[in-house]
């Protein structure tokens, strides 16, 4: 027996299903909710613990992108805008951290405050760099903690919010639209009927939708981040979108009392690859990079490391290091929509857009079903960071590689 045919309980929906509850979903169904649609987010995991919970939450403006074009600045701008705009109606400052960015090269500079002034943002060199930066500006950007910002918003919405895993759209009579979203729960079935459905579960859109239709619109890469707690942690975030710093980032974050910092860069490998060899490609490269630019950091002596993967779905990039246009991907069926962000700052204007596409399908019809309690409640995060698990530095980069600590 297959699991569509298997018994399973009918829960209908008065109007959108969305699939996946990290930044995207949750912000569509926010969109869907202000327009006066009922929004069910469904989530195998916890909320805003996959790819949201795994990024450094950078709101990106243009700066450590000198290759991409005006239009991508103007977007960027208007994604950042929309964060801060909802970050302010719920009065979380908490979920924000102002940013620097600095570097070595007078071309560097050039690229990073033409970006800015295109969008006429105001910027200040700063006196004080750090390791081998020549200049250091504080910059119009910032960084947030996804988790925050969202489930402070949610707060006060009437989007439902469940846990399950989609197994399977289950497409109506005509074949061209798609009737209910197949869910497991614990050791349950249900057959979640609604108006339409979208789909915002990054990687996992692939098992819901047949990969050839994706396999030019969207890629998958594999990237990593480097975890530090330690009472040097600095009160600012820091890029340095050098090339001999590989497009270094570094955000801090608090919990439990202790100052943390996460740090990337623009190094990231098919998610094919062997993990442990790419794991410690990946932290080779990093560490001469940690030694030179952020040495307070490295040489601190009560600093415990450590490092998560992440991979992530993105769309198909036509610039190395450019920005990724969010897209709506292709899809077999009229009350389907999909779509990946590329950025997080970009994630408020493709919910937007995920909404308004659904919007047409959407019958306002009877009062959801009872049922939908049978579904248990989603629960919010912990971010990748918060459970990685800490070691001494000697112990995490091997330091028997025969490099000098």
């Amino acid at each position: 027996m297959t699991e569509s045919s298997a018994v399973s309980t009918e829960i209908r929906w008065p109007g959108v299903v969305v699939v996946g509850g990290g930044a995207t979903g949750l912000l569509t169904a926010l969109e869907l909710d202000g327009q006066g649609f009922a929004a069910l987010v469904v989530e195998e995991g916890n909320l805003c613990s996959r790819q949201t919970g795994q990024a450094h939450g950078w709101l990106h403006r243009g700066g450590v992108f000198p290759d991409a074009r005006t239009e991508d600045f103007e977007q960027l701008d208007e994604g950042a805008r929309r964060w801060t705009e909802l970050i302010e109606r719920t009065g979380n400052s908490g979920a924000v951290t102002g940013c620097r960015i600095g570097g070595v090269s007078q071309r560097t500079l050039a690229a990073v405050t033409a970006a800015w002034e295109q969008l006429r943002l105001p910027y200040q060199h700063t006196a004080t760099t750090t390791g081998a930066c020549d200049w250091m500006i504080r910059a119009p950007e910032s960084a947030i903690v996804p988790v925050r910002a969202l489930q402070a918003a949610l707060a006060d919405s009437g989007v439902a919010l469940r846990r399950a895993e989609a197994v399977k759209l289950l497409p109506g009579r005509s074949g061209s639209t798609v009737e209910s979203l197949l869910a497991r729960a614990g050791q349950r079935t249900f057959r979640l009927t609604a108006d339409a459905f979208v789909l915002a579960n990054g990687a996992g859109i692939t098992a819901l939708l047949p990969e050839g239709q994706l396999s030019s619109a969207v890629v998958r890469r594999l990237s990593f981040m480097l975890v530090t707690r330690t009472d040097a942690a600095m009160h600012l975030g820091v890029a340095i979108p050098e090339q001999e710093a590989l497009g270094l980032f570094a955000v801090p974050r608090v919990s439990g009392g202790h100052r943390y910092v996460l740090l990337s860069n623009f190094i990231s490998y098919a998610p094919t690859a062997e993990l442990t060899h790419s794991r410690d490609n990946w932290l080779a490269g990093i560490r001469p990079t940690v030694q030179r630019f952020l040495p307070d950091l490295w040489q601190a002596q009560d600093a415990l490391w450590g490092v998560y993967s992440a991979v992530k779905a993105e769309p198909a990039r036509h610039l190395a290091l450019g920005v990724s246009e969010m897209a709506l991907l292709p899809s077999l069926y009229g009350n389907v929509v999909a779509g990946v962000p590329g950025k997080l700052t970009l994630a408020p204007l493709l919910a937007e857009r995920l909404a308004d596409a659904v919007a047409p399908h959407i019958r306002h019809g009877e009062a959801a079903d009872g049922l939908l309690e049978d579904l248990p409640a989603a629960r919010w995060g912990p971010e990748e960071w918060e459970v990685t698990p800490l070691v001494r530095r000697s112990t995490l980069f091997r330091e028997s590689w025969g490099h000098q600590p």
